[in-house]
């Protein structure tokens, strides 16, 4: 009886979004916020990640690729699994033929293509001033959440697209920087 109660749960939740946001919009929440794997989430850290890219300079086989990482990140990633990888972006490639996206020719030459990823792990270390973006992460995240227990939200520091204003002078800090790695030389 309790899978009933959930199923029925899903279908006015989904009802409710349908009525405020479109396909597209829906889409584009998804696909912000799901995990691609190798530690990333969201679409732009995963093209960044496999191909060096940001999604709209993806090609079709590229978009395939990221698109047949979200039924399993680990077993079709193509740097971990090349072979797995590639079936999996045909098969992806295969549903756009099905659903009327491209036409069996383009999509059987857009198959016979090799993956070639850019592989480029992304981490918070390169850049201006890792120690000060650290801080800053920690008070954001203690703020935001004294924020939402006051407010009663759920604000989420990663997922939603806050905006954060700081004292950091990017070209002084970047000047700073270089200085430093001129004097420890010279050390």
């Amino acid at each position: 009886m309790s899978m009933l109660v959930a199923k029925a749960k899903e279908i006015i939740t989904a009802m409710r979004l349908e009525r405020i946001y479109t396909k597209e919009q829906i889409l584009e929440l998804y696909l912000n916020t799901v995990p691609f794997g190798e530690n990333t989430c969201g679409i732009e850290t995963a093209a960044i990640t496999y191909f060096n890219k940001k999604p709209a300079e993806l090609s079709i086989p590229e978009s395939a690729v990221l698109v047949g990482l979200l039924k399993a990140n680990t077993g079709f990633n193509p740097r971990l699994n090349m072979q797995a990888a590639f079936m999996r972006r045909n098969t992806v490639i295969g549903q756009t033929v099905k659903y009327d996206y491209l036409d069996k020719e383009t999509a059987d030459s857009l198959k016979a293509l090799p993956i070639t990823i850019d592989y480029s792990k992304l981490d918070h270390i390169p850049g201006l001033a890792p120690y000060f973006r650290e801080v800053l992460r920690h008070e954001s995240g203690d703020i935001l959440e004294e924020y939402n227990t006051q407010n009663v939200t759920d604000y989420n520091l990663y997922a939603d697209e806050l905006t954060i204003y700081t004292t950091l002078n990017a070209s002084v800090q970047a000047k700073a920087e270089e200085v430093v790695v001129e004097q420890l030389a010279h050390l």
